[in-house]
Formats: C-alpha cells, sequence, structure tokens
C-alpha cells in the first residue's frame, strides 16, 4: 500500500543504505529497459510480460510490458543494482505455466541449459534492450538483417573453441571465394566486434584481447547464405 519500503526484522538489524528514489546505494542503480517487438505474433488480449530465470516473476506476474503509444513495441523499465545480471523470457498471455512463453529453441540467443532463455550479462549502465518475440532479432521491427538468406551450417568452422592463448580460427571451406562479413555479438545482442574478408581467403585467425570472458556469436554472411556460431572465452 501507498508503494512503501518493507522492512522485516527478526533480529537486531542495520538497515541497508539507500539513495532516495531507489533500492540501492547512491550510484549504484541502473535502468534496464526492454522493448519488444511482435512482428506476426498477434499480442493477447490480456497482456505481454517480462519473466523467468528467477528475477522476473512468472507470465502474469508483476511485470506486464506495455504498449502506451500503441505503435505494436511492448516496453517496460526496470532498476536493478550495478552487475544484475540474469535469464529471462517473455510471454504472450498470462500463463503461470508458461505455456505462453516465447520459443527460441534452436536459436543463438535462447540458452538450452536454461529453458532455452535469453540471458542477460551484468550491467555496469543503463541499458536498452530491443528485440522480437521468438527471434534473436536486435530491433524491434524483427528483422534479423538475414532475412533473404539461407541458413548454412557448412558455411564456416570456429576452433579452438573455447579460445585457447586468446585466438581462434574460422575455416571457411568451399565458400572461401565468397567475399564475406563478419560480425560478433554478446548475449545482448551488442555488436562487439565486425570486419570484411575478401575473396579467396581460406582461414582468418581471430584474436578475442578485447573481449571480457564469456559467451559470444561469431556471424558470417557470404553471398547469400550465413550462419551463427557461438564462441566461448
Amino acid at each position: 500500500q501507498f508503494v512503501n519500503r518493507l522492512l522485516l526484522v527478526s533480529a537486531d538489524t542495520e538497515v541497508p543504505e539507500f539513495c532516495f528514489n531507489s533500492c540501492y546505494a547512491c550510484g549504484q542503480e541502473a535502468q534496464i529497459t526492454f522493448r519488444l517487438g511482435m512482428g506476426d505474433v498477434i499480442p493477447n488480449p490480456e497482456g505481454v510480460w517480462l519473466a523467468g530465470g528467477g528475477n522476473f516473476d512468472i507470465p502474469g506476474g508483476k511485470y506486464q510490458m506495455a504498449d502506451d503509444d500503441l505503435d505494436g513495441v511492448y516496453e517496460i523499465t526496470l532498476p536493478r543494482a550495478l552487475g544484475f545480471e540474469s535469464f529471462y523470457t517473455f510471454a504472450n498471455g498470462p500463463c503461470p505455466d508458461y505455456s505462453c512463453k516465447e520459443d527460441l529453441t534452436g536459436l543463438p540467443c535462447g540458452d538450452p541449459n536454461n529453458f532455452n532463455d535469453r540471458f542477460l550479462a551484468a550491467i555496469d549502465d543503463d541499458v536498452v534492450i530491443e528485440t522480437c518475440f521468438g527471434t534473436c532479432a536486435t530491433n524491434t521491427k524483427c528483422a534479423t538483417g538475414a532475412d533473404n538468406l539461407s541458413k548454412d551450417e557448412f558455411l564456416f568452422t570456429l576452433a579452438p573453441n573455447p579460445v585457447i592463448d586468446g585466438v581462434t580460427t574460422l575455416t571457411f571451406g568451399d565458400y572461401h571465394h565468397e567475399y564475406k562479413k563478419i560480425s560478433v555479438t554478446n548475449l545482448l545482442g551488442q555488436i562487439m566486434d565486425h570486419w570484411e574478408l575478401s575473396e579467396y581467403v581460406e582461414t582468418h585467425a581471430y584474436a578475442t584481447d578485447q573481449l571480457s570472458a564469456g559467451i559470444y556469436f561469431i556471424t558470417v554472411t557470404a553471398g547469400d547464405r550465413y550462419y551463427t556460431r557461438k564462441l566461448v572465452k
């Protein structure tokens, strides 16, 4: 009631330091904004939710997203402490059993070891996450950048993986004669590195010195084909 703070005391307690209008100490709060396009999915009239990960409640719980300007993009902004990280997912409707959550099976932004949920890496500042329901798009228009391309797992290999001594090698096989575009993204979909290779380059040694330890995705586009592989450093 009245959105007051709640204090539960079972023994002598020193109340943590808070900043005014915050659940955290001054300078230790960041704002996380989730923006979600629905693409061809018809939004449930009962609402769209941010959920899961042990931090965002169930679909139908506390974190209902809003489309206040009726532009088809659902949004929610949450304050969290610096360093916060979590799995999360989106749900089209209030389904406590998660039957209406998005299905990211087989997609690089879904973790098969955690219900194919998305992962938010530790934050160190305000962050805006834009994506589309059920896809790994990095914008709310639901465009992956590969709409007219064919997915081909034989496009390239990546080894060693995990990285050893700060270098991994991309080998392009039968596609070495094609002009190639390469990008490296993190778990938030942010582009960490990108470059291009000319025709007839068969291998490319990629130095990962500028990347922090973690999970990344390398996407190669060559001609009318593309493929994405997970990279562990």
